[in-house]
């Protein structure tokens, strides 16, 4: 199991049909939030496969889980709107597990996470348990061959079978992209970016929030009173020198910055002005960004 190093470096630089039985039962779907609409199980001898054909008998299946090779749907999850509790049906509507579940969410790789009395599990489509059910309070949606998982007051993370990577010591931890992931203890709030071998990149200097995650082999931080975008080895494009960023994804042609303190200008990904730093405001309307100078919005 690895650990974050307690002897890390100073960051040197700154940032979810079938069919049941002849005998009509009432399910509900439900999209996990708001939509609930009545359905019924058709008998298991009639398969329904479209769109128009499941709408037509008002069969609506909850979530789709394609763990196959191909574009067919092999698993589906369902509710039970008698017993509260959620199975899952094969593509064909056979149910293949029994509605005991608190709820059921996919893991693409031929397992289910599932709840039971506020525990999670992992098990097979043969309910075959492959993380027992309570030994984690939460087990969250992989991303590149990792979960996060909650251990008592802790986060760290699993592999796709269940074996523990990470260290249970964060108070928060993001998914995986792009080998990083920004984790968080309590002692100040701030994030270090972890690498998907559990190895520090930095140290907890971040402030994280909707952008903390790469993207294009760069991310967008916070660092003290400095906005900056680094690299997957937490360098700096701009050397943390300016308060604030905005640019377009992906190409990144240009930037809008503000000094600290100062005003906006746009530079280049060289930081070569390209317009002076007279602007008082920058915003992003209509496809464009458009400056605010001397009391009026200039488009």
């Amino acid at each position: 199991m690895l650990s974050i190093s307690s002897t890390v470096s100073k960051l040197m630089f700154v940032i979810t049909i079938f069919s049941g039985c002849v005998s009509k039962k009432n399910y509900t779907h439900t999209d996990g939030i708001k939509k609930k609409s009545e359905i019924t199980i058709i008998p298991t001898e009639k398969v329904v496969h479209t769109t128009r054909e499941m709408t037509s008998r008002n069969i609506i299946p909850l979530y789709q889980f394609d763990v196959s090779d191909n574009s067919i749907y092999a698993f589906q999850s369902f509710y039970n709107s008698k017993t509260g509790e959620y199975g899952i049906a094969d593509s064909s509507g056979n149910i293949i597990i029994p509605s005991k579940y608190d709820w059921v969410r996919t893991n693409f790789n031929n397992s289910f996470r599932v709840a039971l009395k506020g525990k999670v599990g992992l098990i097979d489509p043969n309910d075959n348990v492959l993380i027992p059910i309570g030994k984690y309070s939460m087990i969250d949606e992989p991303n590149e061959g990792l979960m996060p998982a909650k251990l008592g007051n802790g986060w760290g993370y699993l592999d796709m079978n269940g074996s523990p990577i990470v260290d249970f010591v964060f108070t928060h931890v993001t998914s995986f992209r792009q080998g990083r992931a920004f984790v968080q203890k309590e002692h100040n709030g701030k994030y270090a970016i972890l690498d998907n071998r559990g190895q520090a990149i930095s140290d907890f200097v971040f402030t994280c929030n909707n952008t903390c995650f790469f993207q294009n082999e760069r991310c967008l931080v916070q660092y003290s009173d400095s906005q900056d975008i680094i690299d997957l080895n937490g360098k700096p494009q701009f050397g943390f020198k300016y308060e604030q960023l905005m640019f377009l994804e992906p190409e990144r042609s240009f930037f809008w910055v503000k000094k600290k303190g100062g005003k906006w200008g746009k530079v280049n990904p060289e930081n070569e002005i390209l317009l002076p730093f007279d602007y008082d405001g920058v915003k992003y309307k209509d496809g464009r960004f458009i400056t605010y100078k001397k009391g009026k919005w200039e488009e």
